[in-house]
C-alpha cells in the first residue's frame, strides 16, 4: 500500500512538473508575441480658440483609448470626444482619461471657455484586447 501511495505522489509530482514547465513556456511565448501599445503626443495648438484634434493609431484590433492632458491654462475649458461627457479643464492641469473606444480615430473637440493663454499637451494611447506583433 506504501508503495502504491509512492508511486502516485510521484505521477502527481511529474505531472505538476510538467505543468509548471508548460506554464512558463506560455509566458515566455506571450512575453514575446505581445507588443506594448505605443503612446503618441499632440498639443493644442492655440488654446484661446476652438478646436478638433483627430487622433489615431495604426493598430487594427482596439478596445479602448487613454489620454493623459497636461498643461496650464488661464481660464476654463471643456475637451470631450463624441458621446463622451465634457470634461473641465483649468488652471494647472494634469488629468487622465479612459474610455472604451473600437475605432482606430478619435476625434477631439476643445471648447475654451474663458482662456486667455496656456499650454495643453495630450498623451493618448489606444489600447488593443490582444496586441499581436504583425510580421
Amino acid at each position: 500500500m506504501k508503495e502504491l501511495f509512492r508511486r502516485l505522489a510521484g505521477a502527481i509530482l511529474g505531472v505538476l512538473l510538467v505543468c509548471l514547465v508548460l506554464y512558463g513556456l506560455f509566458l515566455i511565448f506571450i512575453e514575446f508575441s505581445l507588443e506594448p501599445p505605443q503612446t503618441f503626443t499632440v498639443n493644442v495648438g492655440d488654446v484661446t480658440n476652438k478646436s478638433s484634434i483627430t487622433l489615431a493609431t495604426p493598430s487594427k484590433d482596439v478596445s479602448g483609448i487613454t489620454l493623459h492632458i497636461t498643461g496650464d491654462i488661464n481660464g476654463h475649458a471643456y475637451i470631450f470626444a463624441s458621446d463622451w461627457e465634457k470634461k473641465e479643464l483649468s488652471g494647472k492641469v494634469d488629468c487622465g482619461i479612459y474610455h472604451d473606444w473600437f475605432k482606430p480615430t478619435c476625434v477631439l473637440q476643445y471648447e475654451p471657455v474663458s482662456v486667455t493663454s496656456g499650454k495643453l499637451r495630450i498623451d493618448y494611447t489606444f489600447l488593443s484586447a490582444l496586441p499581436i506583433k504583425e510580421d
